[in-house]
């Protein structure tokens, strides 16, 4: 992607008392690379209109090539509750993953009453679990405001002067005497929860911990858009073979590249939803997907997302499993991209890191 150094700026003629870059731009007037990446991204797009809104986790996986998550946290109370959403969020940090999250819209006026604007997606620098050297742990979150302005209002905020030790500090990497320069702020985990309301994530697989193979395909309306195991015309999908040689982490992520439903569905279902199935086929196509025994990990179907991730563990298996990646409904046609990360090689790739398509010739079971 070649871009040229011309911006779009604002018009001094129309009241504006400098020429500043229209949309994205520094704090710091000499600094011009935050305005040429957004220029190459609006150009990648189609145009500047089209950044307009959108989805956190999916910025980050185009400006990265990682694999996007999204978490609606008000559907995971239980995961809440349990501690298991804070073990994956420590666990993503701690694998470099890059974070976010979201502030819910819908309200009259800028900040909520705790201080944190609303409807806006925040940077997540730092997730640790931290003592404070008197005797009391917190899991706390270091966040930074988009609006450049830490205006929290509850524990752990910039101007709670009693709960910051020297030690706490230290092990956040934070001053909160700078935070309302720098528009960072922490805050406890569960505060975090009930003030966000999605946690947004992109997993980057470096080399030499992470092993990756892709693949590139199409469903076609009326050839492979085949749609889910619900519809006998499931086997006409692109199948792949997928075998890891030793115990491993494997990260499967499915992204659209652009997609055109023609199915028979209502206004309300226009959305394309993807999902990926893996069975353990013994090496066959799948056909239907109905015996429990031969599910190795499924990932359901959601609307309107461009990529769903699909995680878990593996051990060898004497045959290769059957990844299956899907629409819901038949005919709904999108070109896609298919990514396994794995912490372990796998094998019977395709040439290079290519994962291997199962020939239509296959037998089906």
């Amino acid at each position: 992607m070649l871009v040229d150094g011309q911006l779009p700026v604002f018009d001094p003629s129309k009241g504006f008392k400098k020429v500043n870059p229209a949309f994205m731009r520094s704090k710091d007037r000499g600094e011009l690379w935050p305005s040429i990446l957004e220029k190459a991204y609006a150009k990648a797009m189609g145009s500047y209109a089209a950044l307009e809104g959108g989805e956190p986790h999916e910025a980050m996986a185009d400006l990265t090539g990682g694999a996007a998550q999204r978490v609606d946290m008000l559907k995971e109370q239980e995961a809440i509750a349990s501690g298991a959403l804070w073990r994956n969020m420590r666990l993503m940090h701690e694998e470099g993953a890059l974070l976010a999250c979201g502030s819910p819209t819908g309200t009259d006026t800028p900040l909520n009453q705790a201080g944190i604007p609303q409807g806006f997606a925040f940077a997540i620098l730092k997730v640790a679990e931290a003592d404070d050297g008197r005797g009391r742990a917190a899991r706390l979150v270091k966040i930074k405001s988009p609006t450049g302005v830490s205006a929290w209002k509850g524990k752990y905020s910039n101007s709670d002067t009693g709960r910051w030790t020297q030690r706490l500090k230290s092990l956040m990497e934070f001053d909160p005497a700078r935070g309302d320069e720098t528009g960072e702020f922490c805050m406890a985990f569960d505060d975090f929860v009930q003030q966000y309301d999605h946690l947004y994530g992109c997993r980057i697989f470096k080399q030499p911990k992470w092993h990756v193979a892709r693949a590139s395909s199409a469903w076609i309306s009326g050839s492979t858009a085949g749609g889910c195991p619900s519809f006998d015309s499931v086997v006409n999908n692109p199948q792949f073979y997928l075998q890891v040689s030793q115990p491993c982490k494997v990260h499967i992520t499915l992204r659209i590249i652009n997609a055109n439903s023609t199915g028979d569905r209502s206004q309300e279902e226009a959305g394309i939803r993807i999902g990926l199935k893996l069975y353990q086929k013994q090496g066959k196509r799948i056909r239907q997907c109905f015996q429990s025994e031969e599910r190795a990990a499924t990932r359901l179907f959601e609307e309107d997302q461009r990529e769903t991730t699909l995680s878990l563990e593996l051990s060898p298996e004497p045959y290769p499993l059957t990844l299956l990646p899907c629409t819901f409904y038949p005919d709904s046609e999108a070109a896609f991209i298919l990514t396994v990360a794995s912490t372990e090689p796998l094998t019977g790739l395709g040439s290079g890191s290519t994962l291997k398509l199962i020939p239509t010739t296959v037998e089906a079971s």
